[in-house]
């Protein structure tokens, strides 16, 4: 279950329900904080609207474990970084992958997106940082 919390009156305001008590690995809110994405120990990868709490789309599992994952500022895709320095941008209203960025020969541990979507960072096992041009 995810909880959005009032930290001044020490309070729950909002209930993210669906999820069950699968343990949370990821989290991620969209910049203009209109979505929240989630991945879990086991099932799909959810899109919820963070002003309600409702549950807006599954995407099916990838077939990988991804480290990190960050949402683009539009809102309507999100990066995935994964094993064998792979990032896989992935359209949240139908699931499909759009691009893949290659470039670390480890895994990719690390991304973050620039607010006017057209970068992205990426650091790596190997110790590296790219960044990447969206544009």
């Amino acid at each position: 279950m995810i909880k959005i919390w009032d930290v001044v009156a020490g309070k729950p305001v909002r209930t993210f329900r669906g999820a069950g008590d699968k343990r949370i690995f990821r989290l991620a809110v969209s910049p203009d904080r209109t979505k929240l994405v989630s991945r879990h120990s086991i099932g799909p990868i959810r899109v919820w609207d963070l002003a309600t709490g409702a549950e807006i789309r599954k995407l099916e599992p990838l077939p990988f474990l991804f480290a990190d994952m960050a949402l683009m500022p539009d809102g309507k895709a999100v990066a995935f970084s994964g094993p064998a320095g792979k990032i896989h941008l992935v359209n949240i209203e139908t699931g499909a992958t759009s691009h893949i960025l290659e470039g670390h020969p480890e895994t990719a541990t690390a991304i973050a997106v620039t607010a006017d979507g057209a970068t992205l960072v990426s650091s790596g096992k190997d110790r590296t940082l790219k960044v990447w041009d969206l544009k």
